[in-house]
Protein backbone atom coordinates (compact mmCIF):
# COMPACT_ATOMS: atom_id res chain seq x y z
CA UNK A 1 0.00 0.00 0.00
CA UNK A 2 1.56 3.21 -1.18
CA UNK A 3 0.07 6.59 -1.98
CA UNK A 4 2.45 7.08 -4.90
CA UNK A 5 1.16 5.04 -7.84
CA UNK A 6 4.56 5.09 -9.58
CA UNK A 7 6.23 3.56 -6.54
CA UNK A 8 3.45 1.00 -6.13
CA UNK A 9 3.80 0.06 -9.80
CA UNK A 10 7.57 -0.40 -9.47
CA UNK A 11 7.15 -2.70 -6.48
CA UNK A 12 4.27 -4.60 -8.09
CA UNK A 13 6.17 -5.13 -11.32
CA UNK A 14 9.19 -6.54 -9.54
CA UNK A 15 7.11 -8.74 -7.23
CA UNK A 16 5.03 -10.09 -10.13
CA UNK A 17 8.19 -10.92 -12.10
CA UNK A 18 9.29 -12.95 -9.08
CA UNK A 19 6.02 -14.91 -9.09
CA UNK A 20 3.91 -12.99 -6.58
CA UNK A 21 0.34 -11.84 -7.24
CA UNK A 22 -0.21 -8.25 -6.17
CA UNK A 23 -3.00 -5.82 -5.34
CA UNK A 24 -2.57 -2.24 -4.23
CA UNK A 25 -4.38 0.60 -2.53
CA UNK A 26 -3.45 4.27 -2.71
CA UNK A 27 -4.44 5.28 0.82
CA UNK A 28 -5.14 3.75 4.22
CA UNK A 29 -8.91 4.21 3.96
CA UNK A 30 -9.09 2.21 0.70
CA UNK A 31 -6.80 -0.44 2.15
CA UNK A 32 -9.01 -0.77 5.24
CA UNK A 33 -12.07 -1.13 3.00
CA UNK A 34 -10.33 -3.92 1.07
CA UNK A 35 -9.15 -5.88 4.13
CA UNK A 36 -12.33 -7.96 4.68
CA UNK A 37 -12.18 -9.27 1.11
CA UNK A 38 -8.41 -9.57 0.84
CA UNK A 39 -6.65 -12.90 0.82
CA UNK A 40 -3.00 -12.07 1.41
CA UNK A 41 0.09 -14.00 2.39
CA UNK A 42 2.03 -10.75 2.89
CA UNK A 43 1.14 -7.08 3.21
CA UNK A 44 3.71 -4.48 2.18
CA UNK A 45 2.88 -0.99 3.35
CA UNK A 46 4.22 2.51 3.62
CA UNK A 47 3.96 4.31 6.94
CA UNK A 48 3.18 7.69 5.44
CA UNK A 49 -0.28 7.18 3.94
CA UNK A 50 -3.07 9.71 3.44
CA UNK A 51 -6.56 9.24 4.90
CA UNK A 52 -5.99 7.57 8.28
CA UNK A 53 -2.24 6.93 8.02
CA UNK A 54 -0.03 3.88 8.22
CA UNK A 55 -0.40 3.30 11.96
CA UNK A 56 -4.19 3.24 11.68
CA UNK A 57 -3.87 0.78 8.82
CA UNK A 58 -1.51 -1.44 10.81
CA UNK A 59 -3.98 -1.40 13.72
CA UNK A 60 -6.82 -2.36 11.32
CA UNK A 61 -4.73 -5.21 9.88
CA UNK A 62 -3.94 -6.61 13.30
CA UNK A 63 -7.54 -6.29 14.52
CA UNK A 64 -8.94 -8.13 11.46
CA UNK A 65 -9.18 -11.85 12.27
CA UNK A 66 -8.16 -12.81 8.72
CA UNK A 67 -4.95 -10.78 8.87
CA UNK A 68 -3.92 -10.75 12.52
CA UNK A 69 -1.06 -13.15 11.71
CA UNK A 70 -0.31 -12.02 8.15
CA UNK A 71 3.30 -10.82 7.87
CA UNK A 72 3.54 -7.06 7.29
CA UNK A 73 6.61 -5.52 5.68
CA UNK A 74 6.75 -1.84 6.58
CA UNK A 75 8.65 0.46 4.25
CA UNK A 76 9.76 3.81 5.56
CA UNK A 77 12.11 6.62 4.76
CA UNK A 78 15.59 6.37 6.26
CA UNK A 79 15.11 9.63 8.12
CA UNK A 80 12.24 8.15 10.15
CA UNK A 81 13.90 5.28 12.09
CA UNK A 82 11.85 5.91 15.24
CA UNK A 83 8.63 5.49 13.23
CA UNK A 84 9.89 2.16 11.90
CA UNK A 85 10.53 0.94 15.43
CA UNK A 86 7.08 2.13 16.50
CA UNK A 87 5.56 0.24 13.55
CA UNK A 88 7.31 -2.96 14.64
CA UNK A 89 5.94 -2.54 18.17
CA UNK A 90 2.47 -1.97 16.65
CA UNK A 91 2.54 -5.30 14.80
CA UNK A 92 4.78 -4.93 11.77
CA UNK A 93 6.85 -8.01 11.01
CA UNK A 94 9.83 -6.24 9.49
CA UNK A 95 10.70 -2.62 8.78
CA UNK A 96 12.96 -1.61 5.94
CA UNK A 97 14.15 1.81 4.79
CA UNK A 98 13.01 2.49 1.22
CA UNK A 99 16.42 3.66 0.11
CA UNK A 100 17.94 0.35 1.20
CA UNK A 101 15.22 -1.75 -0.39
CA UNK A 102 16.87 -3.05 -3.53
CA UNK A 103 14.84 -5.09 -5.95
CA UNK A 104 16.53 -8.33 -4.91
CA UNK A 105 16.21 -7.52 -1.20
CA UNK A 106 12.48 -6.81 -1.59
CA UNK A 107 11.99 -10.23 -3.19
CA UNK A 108 14.24 -12.04 -0.72
CA UNK A 109 12.56 -10.49 2.34
CA UNK A 110 9.08 -11.05 0.89
CA UNK A 111 9.88 -14.73 0.31
CA UNK A 112 11.33 -15.10 3.80
CA UNK A 113 8.28 -13.52 5.42
CA UNK A 114 5.88 -15.87 3.64
CA UNK A 115 8.12 -18.92 4.11
CA UNK A 116 8.84 -19.55 0.44
CA UNK A 117 12.31 -20.71 -0.50
CA UNK A 118 14.33 -18.51 -2.81
CA UNK A 119 14.76 -20.29 -6.18
CA UNK A 120 18.30 -20.19 -7.51
CA UNK A 121 17.21 -18.47 -10.71
CA UNK A 122 15.40 -15.60 -8.94
CA UNK A 123 18.27 -13.26 -9.69
CA UNK A 124 18.76 -14.52 -13.20
CA UNK A 125 18.83 -12.56 -16.45
CA UNK A 126 15.34 -11.05 -16.10
CA UNK A 127 16.12 -9.57 -12.66
CA UNK A 128 19.52 -8.30 -13.81
CA UNK A 129 17.93 -6.75 -16.90
CA UNK A 130 15.26 -5.05 -14.78
CA UNK A 131 17.87 -3.68 -12.35
CA UNK A 132 19.92 -2.31 -15.27
CA UNK A 133 16.83 -0.72 -16.82
CA UNK A 134 15.80 0.86 -13.51
CA UNK A 135 19.31 2.28 -13.05
CA UNK A 136 19.42 3.59 -16.62
CA UNK A 137 15.99 5.23 -16.25
CA UNK A 138 17.00 6.78 -12.93
CA UNK A 139 20.20 8.22 -14.39
CA UNK A 140 18.38 9.60 -17.45
CA UNK A 141 15.39 11.04 -15.60
CA UNK A 142 16.97 11.83 -12.23
CA UNK A 143 18.43 15.21 -13.18
CA UNK A 144 15.05 16.48 -14.39
CA UNK A 145 13.31 15.16 -11.27
CA UNK A 146 15.91 16.85 -9.05
CA UNK A 147 15.39 20.13 -10.93
CA UNK A 148 11.65 19.93 -10.22
CA UNK A 149 12.41 19.08 -6.59
CA UNK A 150 14.68 22.12 -6.34
CA UNK A 151 11.92 24.37 -7.74
CA UNK A 152 9.46 23.10 -5.14
CA UNK A 153 12.04 23.74 -2.39
CA UNK A 154 12.56 27.30 -3.59
CA UNK A 155 8.81 27.93 -3.85
CA UNK A 156 8.28 26.47 -0.40
CA UNK A 157 10.92 28.80 1.04
CA UNK A 158 9.07 31.76 -0.50
CA UNK A 159 5.60 30.85 0.80
CA UNK A 160 6.28 28.70 3.88
CA UNK A 161 3.39 28.62 6.32
CA UNK A 162 0.73 29.18 3.67
CA UNK A 163 -1.53 26.64 1.99
CA UNK A 164 0.56 26.95 -1.17
CA UNK A 165 3.65 26.31 0.96
CA UNK A 166 2.10 23.11 2.29
CA UNK A 167 1.45 21.96 -1.27
CA UNK A 168 5.08 22.58 -2.24
CA UNK A 169 6.27 20.84 0.92
CA UNK A 170 4.13 17.81 0.02
CA UNK A 171 5.57 17.77 -3.51
CA UNK A 172 9.11 17.86 -2.06
CA UNK A 173 8.26 14.95 0.22
CA UNK A 174 6.73 12.91 -2.63
CA UNK A 175 9.68 13.59 -4.94
CA UNK A 176 12.26 12.58 -2.35
CA UNK A 177 10.31 9.41 -1.53
CA UNK A 178 9.95 8.44 -5.16
CA UNK A 179 13.61 9.10 -5.96
CA UNK A 180 14.80 7.13 -2.93
CA UNK A 181 12.51 4.23 -3.84
CA UNK A 182 13.75 4.20 -7.42
CA UNK A 183 17.34 4.41 -6.25
CA UNK A 184 16.83 1.51 -3.84
CA UNK A 185 15.19 -0.72 -6.43
CA UNK A 186 17.97 0.11 -8.91
CA UNK A 187 20.59 -0.72 -6.25
CA UNK A 188 22.04 2.79 -6.38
Amino acid sequence: MDDDSSTANLYSKRLEEAGFKTASACDAAKACEALPNLSADLIIMDLMLPKRGGFDLLKAIRSDSRHKDTPVLVLSNTYLPEMSQRALRAGGSKALPRSECTSSELISISRALVGVSDPKDSEGPAAACLAQQLKKDLMEEGAAEIAVLRQHCLKYAEVAGSEEGKQHQHKVYQSVRFLSTRAGLAAC
